[in-house]
């Protein structure tokens, strides 16, 4: 026997959209990237802008920066699964890929091998000003062509993919962490 809900609802209250016209935009590329371990997304998220919560995860080691990039992302492919009732079709979520070329080629080898080993990872990438952070661990594939320009650089190419169900959304990004260092 099924029970009908009248008025019953899965939606929650849509905030109003924000409008502000003398925003500046944000510019592109992905300049700077991150990975993250899935045990310190959270304090990440908590305060996404505060220096001292990012020196704290790199001196942990649950934070790896690579600090100067270039790069892009996808945005975002939807993902889509049968609808019902008047609706086509149902958004399940979004494929993600960001792809960047790393110029710190040499000496990074075992980092990135390990990297593509692991699952317990998520990506930072930092545009502008802004930073974004997937939701879910992802997948890393990198590969390092060699050309035969003699001047061409030999780079880090990596692919990053991960799937979620919501958009990535931009975050305040802290204010001297993508700079290049080591931890002694």
């Amino acid at each position: 026997m099924s029970v009908y809900y009248p008025g019953a609802s899965c939606e929650e209250d849509v905030p109003q959209h924000v409008c502000n016209p003398c925003s500046e935009f944000e510019k592109g590329r992905v300049r700077a990237a991150a990975f993250i371990h899935k045990d310190y997304k959270d304090i990440i998220l908590a305060s996404p802008d505060d220096t001292a919560v990012w020196v704290a995860g790199i001196a942990a080691g649950l934070i790896k920066i690579i600090p100067e990039v270039s790069g892009t992302s996808n945005g975002g492919e939807k993902v889509v699964s049968a609808g019902y009732g008047d609706q086509k079709e149902k958004v399940s979520g979004r494929n993600y890929v960001a792809t960047y070329k790393d110029p710190n080629y040499d000496g990074n080898c075992e980092f990135y091998s390990q990297l593509e080993l692991s699952r317990s990872w998520h990506f930072y990438y930092k545009t502008e000003t802004l930073g974004h952070l997937s939701d879910k661990s992802i997948s890393l594939f990198t590969n390092n062509p060699v050309t035969e320009n003699l001047e061409d650089d030999i780079v880090w190419n990596a692919e990053v993919t991960w799937f979620q169900k919501r958009p990535v959304c931009p975050l305040p990004a802290p204010a001297d962490v993508f700079e290049c260092f080591q931890i002694a």
